[in-house]
């Protein structure tokens, strides 16, 4: 019986301090998570500088040109136009992922594997 009542502080104290610490180490990871990715070009990088989908956070495959349709309206009829632009692809969204700079325009992945290995320029 004396084991019983020497036991019983601690189990009361493990049964409050159990779901806190569980909180914790949750929370713990999902800031973690969030600190892993760098958020530059409108896709997300990892610190060895691979690209991952800003929507899912899945790796992207490999930069590739692809080939798409631009509309455009001639006089009263839509006219459709051909280009091709570089991209990477997300296989779990299943659609392509640009690369777009802070000005709106479209780079390549060497620009801006270029731009993101530039040291910080401090003021």
């Amino acid at each position: 019986m004396t084991l019983m009542s020497n036991a019983s502080p601690w189990l009361l104290t493990g049964a409050v301090l159990a779901p806190g610490l569980l909180i914790l180490s949750g929370w713990g990871l999902v800031v973690r998570r969030r600190r892993r990715f760098k958020r530059l070009f409108q896709i997300l990088w990892d610190r060895k500088l691979r690209p991952h989908c800003p929507l899912c956070r899945h790796p992207l495959s490999d930069w590739q040109v692809r080939e798409g349709l631009k509309f455009e309206r001639q006089g009263d009829q839509m006219e459709r136009i051909p280009i091709r632009f570089g991209a990477f692809f997300c296989a779990t969204c299943a659609k392509p992922v640009r690369l777009i700079d802070e000005d709106g325009f479209e780079m390549t992945y060497e620009q801006a594997l270029e731009r993101l290995r530039e040291p910080a320029v401090h003021s």
